[in-house]
């Protein structure tokens, strides 16, 4: 019993203690809690003591703020908290409330529709109402808003009535005023008015203007209108007077209401609405006819249709003028009549501003008018080209080589020969080519004459001091320009390159993405055992975000076969990182869940965060890899996520408006793996969306079901009362349960009001192909809703190629129309309908002739594989697109394939001559609705030492009757995969493009990668990569050779494989007489290393020479020692204790005179160090100076010291200019501040 009592006990004293902890926690909970408070209250107008429903209420939390003043004393202040601020929406009867918010001090503010608090003090003085909420309480408030100032608003969206319809004008408004007045003038011009020059210049441009901003809504002073009515009394004619009772008012005092006007004559009218203090003006227009215009350079047609079927309007008399024109210019006036299809054509029209007028058949009164804005003096360049270099890429110091390739432009008209867009310039004809530099300031001139391929080339050179950046290369021919860049950049080459495919596109929840990676020397090998890091970037897939059945994009183009992708960008934010490494064969296995890649990422709230939330992205994997010595590399590679099997589209219309009318959102919904549509259920919910306190939440106050058809299609309206945000949210799962959602926000407004337009009427535009010879014919379908409408089809693009009236049978026509051989590149087949007051058009971009300015390439070589110095047979096969032989002009360029990971070659010679054009005619309608080998013992191994970027460049080659033309070339030292890149073109400019690559690489490989410089006593690691690319295992001795001596190390290497060495070194400056030193030690010294690969076991052998700039850690210094001699004579030279014995150096010189010894001084000012502004300046004016002194004494200084000072001026002069601020002024250095000592010195 003792023992189970104790049991007992020892129990109720844990629980006594847990209980304690409990009631401890729950204490410091209570007092760690935040204090709330609750708001309740009513919103009233202060004019008329009436309730104010759906009042928009705001409190914004007020802090308390000390800061510390200049002198030092404390003051407060107080900071609103935005972030920290509640939305409340009083209900219809204007009461608010608002529970459980932080107690404190809140700034309150409110609106709607009419009404705003707190009042506006008749100062600009802000006086803020403010609240505090206390601990616990309830406070009750009631705010008394303050009327807006009057206001009148005008509901006209389409201006345009048919005389069938009536004449209704949309009224909305504030104003203390009982009734409307409209007064109703009519526009009375007659033709034989606007037929005077001096008429349409005087009156014409401010009255059109006027006009127009009346159509597209009075946004001027209320003067200013009267003063219209003023000036312009004569051509207006008081037709109609009507008062209208103010009817409708809400709570607020707000009208709205629609006033009938009587039935009035076609004519163009103003309508004058005022209420009280406000009046604002409407344009009227009473019209059968719509007119649609189409122009381009001096072409300009005009199509005459019923505005209600759109059927044509045969004989209506149409006029067309300049509205301005330039300084002294006479406007310009065209007249005529529609023909029987409708149309009117002008080919005169003048390229300036015009205005379109139809008017009545006595044409005594305008029926309708439009202006028609264009863009003036669009003028065809005579001549088209493009200029390309022989590499991407290039480093200060390099030679740039570069080839263009010019062509006279045919004029553009129907007459134009069959493929004679373009005609070669005679051969002979001089090119004046200037280069700019990044700061296009020009650097180099030269003249070049055509070749009988109308193509030239040329090259500059560049020096270590050039800027890096674009450099332009501007070619002036006839006049004309043609330009191209060349890009100077400080690169270092990647040596391997990586390789990223997964295993497919898309990926769902609960899968894994797998990306499998393949690293490899570009001379074949693999990288093993490197590690990389691995980011993926995601971004929105837009595609669920596409609206429903949402029209071809105009520029469509289709995809050159040719064209590769060879990197792309990432965008988006970064959702994941990892590390991993390749095995023995450089390759490595990604497995990511693709559940880590769908996680939304903790974001804070925005206010302008409107709910609509991705559910499919686009990712990409980027990789970069560094290994021994330094080097990187880097790849990327896109997939696409989803977090559902079925993708869900929706769209609302209209996208915003006002309260009380209908929105009808349109759903769509298939499945992502074949795009087939799903029939499902959905549920939809829509709420009006509030901020409270950092968050949004919505208010739901309709919601539904929805059911989609055999489409895919399902639909569902909904009327929000008042304005807001308002959030549709539609739910429902895939097949495997997955939710499938999709948002999106309506902006409801009380002004700026875009109404909902008529529903529009079908129209399908179909063409049988997309891409089409010269002289073949287009095949074209249409089909329409209305089975007897009539179309107006045009063939558009740098002319009006074809138009023609259609008419429908049934709801479709099929005809067929060949575009004229001026078509090239590509046409737009257009077609346009009137119905309802409404226009409908669609369009289909066609490629023209494109197909057969395409040349054919084959680029063959004797082998595939190559040993260094080794020379390569090539053949280049050119044929045209039906596989003919043709004679071609060409360029080829071999350059090292690791290059184009650095910049990309997306030059094509198609792209310059037969890129797609934009659509130049422009279309108007006159009633709109407003609304970018070896060793084994004494055989001497074969150094490498030999390396470029460019192994080898011919601009100027041409094929033979055969279109064959053949080349050799020999390849540098460098162990790397060669691009072979050809540019080709026709005398009739067929273009085309063609490459291949080929593997400069030996069985046995040794690699140095080692930093470029180094300074005198820095200790630094040595790495040699060496390979086996043989079926066979090698033990392999590798020698490294430095400046301090030899070494060796023994390494077994596995078939295929490749191991990397280390070797530690310091920097030293070698002992005097050493070889491995250049001989004349006037520039920093150049240590030579050697890398030495024998095969103990085969006889393979390899070696790799690479030179190291080392800079002494000392500092120059020259001494000088100058004497008369008569016969003969001893001189003692102390030398410094401290010299640097391998980097002494005494010269003698002797001269006839002591001119003659000035004149020996010139080396030392060549000579002399430098590197900031001062010693750069120092360095070569005077030696400019000194020779420009002697020339003027008849001494001729020796070529190669007037080739140095001419090298060195321009260094100089380079290095000045980068160093020189963006202010003008010189510092010491390049980012230092401007001095005026270093400035004046340098002026």
């Amino acid at each position: 019993m003792m023992a189970m009592s104790r049991r007992i006990g020892i129990a109720s004293a844990w629980i006594a203690i847990l209980l304690a902890f409990q009631l401890y926690g729950m204490a410091e909970l209570i007092r760690n809690e935040t204090p709330r408070a609750s708001l309740f209250g009513i919103a009233l107008s202060d004019a008329t003591g009436q309730p104010i429903p759906y009042a928009h209420i705001t409190l914004t939390r007020v802090e308390k703020r000390e800061s510390r003043d200049s002198d030092g004393y404390f003051y407060e202040y107080y900071r609103l908290d935005y972030d920290g601020e509640y939305e409340i929406r009083a209900d219809e009867g204007g009461r608010f409330s608002l529970r459980g918010i932080p107690a404190g001090l809140y700034e309150v503010g409110a609106y709607s529709r009419a009404h705003h608090f707190p009042p506006r003090p008749p100062t600009d003085e802000e006086r803020p109402f403010r609240i505090e909420l206390k601990e616990g309480a309830r406070e009750e408030l009631t705010l008394r808003m303050e009327p807006d100032n009057p206001f009148l608003e005008l509901i006209h969206p389409q201006p345009v009535y048919h005389p069938d319809e009536p004449v209704k004008l949309g009224i909305r408004g504030f104003a203390p005023a009982d009734e409307l007045e409209i007064v109703l003038y009519r526009i009375e011009r007659n033709l034989n008015k606007l037929r005077t020059p001096t008429e349409r210049g005087r009156i014409l441009p401010k009255f059109v203007r006027t006009l127009n901003e009346i159509r597209y809504g009075w946004w001027r002073e209320q003067w200013q209108l009267t003063d219209f009515l003023k000036a312009y009394e004569q051509y207006l004619t008081k037709q109609h007077e009507q008062v209208e009772p103010i009817r409708g008012r809400d709570p607020e005092g707000v009208f709205t209401q629609y006033v009938l006007l009587p039935d009035l004559a076609q004519g163009i009218y103003i309508a004058i609405v005022r209420a009280g203090p406000v009046m604002r003006p409407a344009l009227i227009i009473v019209s059968r006819a719509g007119l649609i215009a189409k122009c381009v350079d001096n072409h300009l047609e005009v199509w005459a249709t019923d505005l209600k079927t759109g059927q044509p309007l045969p004989n209506l008399p149409v006029a067309a003028m300049t509205v301005e024109t330039k300084e002294n210019d006479e406007t310009t006036f065209a007249e005529g009549r529609t023909a029987s299809d409708g149309r009117w054509v002008w080919q005169q029209a003048p390229p300036a501003e015009l205005l379109i007028v139809a008017y009545d058949a006595n044409r005594s009164n305008p029926l309708v008018w439009f202006p028609f804005y264009r863009w003036g003096g669009e003028v065809e360049t005579p001549l088209r080209g493009a200029i390309y270099t022989e590499r991407p890429l290039y480093r200060p110091g390099d030679t740039v080589y570069f080839k263009g390739v010019v062509r006279q432009v045919q004029p553009n008209s129907p007459s134009a020969a069959r493929h004679a867009l373009y005609q070669p310039l005679p051969a002979g004809t001089p090119v004046e080519i200037t280069i700019y530099d990044p700061q296009d300031e020009p650097i180099a001139h030269q003249t070049v004459r055509l070749t009988d391929f109308s193509s030239f080339s040329g090259s500059f050179e560049t020096t270590p001091e050039s800027r890096t950046g674009a450099y332009r290369i501007v070619a002036m021919i006839k006049g004309e320009r043609i330009e191209g860049d060349a890009i100077i950049a400080a690169y270092r080459k990647p040596v391997y390159r990586i390789s990223l495919k997964p295993s497919r596109e898309l990926y769902l929840p609960d899968e894994r993405v797998e990306v499998e990676l393949k690293s490899e020397y570009y001379f074949g090998m693999p990288v093993p055992h490197a590690k990389l890091r691995y980011e993926i970037y995601r971004s929105y897939d837009y595609d669920d975000w596409y609206g429903i059945d949402e029209e071809e994009s105009e520029w469509f183009i289709p995809r050159d076969e040719e064209y590769e992708e060879e990197g792309g960008d990432y965008y988006g934010e970064v959702v994941l990182s990892g590390e991993a490494q390749t095995d023995e064969m450089g390759r490595a296995l990604l497995r990511i869940p693709v559940a880590e890649l769908l996680k939304e990422p903790e974001r804070e709230p925005s206010r302008w965060d409107w709910g609509k939330r991705p559910t499919a992205y686009r990712c990409t994997l980027r990789v970069e890899m560094l290994t021994a010595g330094a080097e990187f590399a880097e790849a990327s590679t896109a997939f696409s996520i989803a977090s559902t099997y079925w993708r869900l589209r929706m769209n609302i219309a209209p996208y915003f408006g006002m309260p009380g009318q209908p929105y009808t959102v349109h759903l769509q919904v298939s499945d992502r793996r074949s795009s087939t549509p799903v029939q499902t259920r959905l549920r939809w919910r829509v709420g009006e969306r509030l901020w409270r306190a950092q968050r949004y939440v919505v208010d739901y106050k309709f919601e539904g079901e929805a059911q989609t058809d055999a489409q895919g299609k399902a639909q569902f309206t909904f009327t929000p009362p008042y304005s807001g945000d308002w959030e549709v949210r539609v739910e429902g799962r895939d097949e495997a349960g997955y939710a499938l959602i999709q948002t999106d926000t309506l902006w409801v407004w009380d002004t700026n009001y875009a109404p909902r337009t008529p529903p529009e009427a079908q129209l399908d535009l179909r063409v049988d192909k997309r891409d089409l010879a010269v002289g073949e014919p287009l095949q074209v379908a249409i089909r329409a809703s209305q089975p007897e409408a009539t179309l107006w089809l045009t063939l558009e693009g740098d002319r009006l190629y074809h138009s023609q009236i259609v008419q429908l049978r049934n709801g479709v026509a099929a005809l067929r129309l060949t575009p004229p051989p001026d078509a090239i590149p590509n046409a737009f087949v257009q077609v346009c309908m009137v119905q309802d007051k409404r226009l409908i058009e669609r369009r289909r971009e066609v490629r023209i002739g494109v197909r057969e300015q395409k040349l054919r390439i084959a680029l063959q070589t004797d082998k595939q594989r190559y040993a260094p110095r080794e020379t390569v047979q090539a053949q280049v096969k050119i044929t045209d697109a039906q596989g003919r032989p043709v004679q071609a002009e060409l360029s080829l360029a071999v350059v090292d394939e690791s290059l184009y990971a650095l910049r990309p070659d997306n030059f094509r010679l198609q792209s310059a001559f037969y890129a797609p054009h934009w659509n130049r005619v422009r279309t108007e309608f006159s009633a709109p609705w407003l609304a970018w080998q070896g060793d084994k013992g004494e055989v001497d191994i074969e150094m490498r030492r030999l390396f470029r970027d460019t192994a080898f460049w011919m601009p100027t080659l041409k094929t033979n009757t055969q279109g064959i033309a053949r080349v050799q070339f020999p390849l540098p030292d460098n162990l790397t995969e060669w691009r072979l890149t050809v540019h080709a073109h026709t005398l009739q400019t067929q273009v085309g493009y063609g490459k291949t690559r080929i593997k400069c690489a030996k069985d046995l490989m040794v690699n140095l990668r080692m930093p470029t410089w180094l300074v005198e006593g820095d200790r630094t690691r040595i790495s040699t990569v060496v390979s086996n690319d043989t079926s066979m295992p090698r033990e392999v001795e590798v020698e490294l050779r430095t400046p301090d001596g030899s070494r060796k190390q023994t390494v077994q290497i596995g078939a295929g494989k490749t191991v990397t060495l280390h070797w530690d070194y310091t920097a030293r400056i070698p002992a005097q007489g050493a070889t491995l030193l250049p001989s004349s030690p006037d520039r920093f010294p150049q240590l030579t290393f050697q890398a030495i690969a024998r095969d103990r076991t085969g006889g393979l052998t390899d070696a790799e020479e690479r030179k190291v700039t080392l800079m002494p850690f000392a500092l120059q210094r020259s001494f000088g020692y100058t004497t008369v001699l008569n016969s003969s004579r001893e001189l003692t030279l102390n030398v410094q204790p401290d010299a640097i014995p391998a980097l002494y150096r005494l010269e003698v010189q002797l001269t006839p005179s002591i001119l003659h010894r000035v004149y020996g001084s010139l080396p030392y000012l060549l000579d002399y160090p430098y590197g900031c502004v001062e010693q750069t300046t120092s360095r070569f004016l005077p030696a400019v100076l000194t020779l420009d002194a002697f020339q003027r004494m008849g001494i001729q200084p020796p070529a190669e010291i007037r080739r140095r000072i001419e090298t060195i001026t321009r260094l100089s002069l380079e290095r000045l200019q980068r160093f020189q601020q963006s202010s003008g002024g010189w510092s010491w250095w390049e980012a230092s501040e401007p001095e005026l000592w270093i400035t004046a010195y340098v002026m």
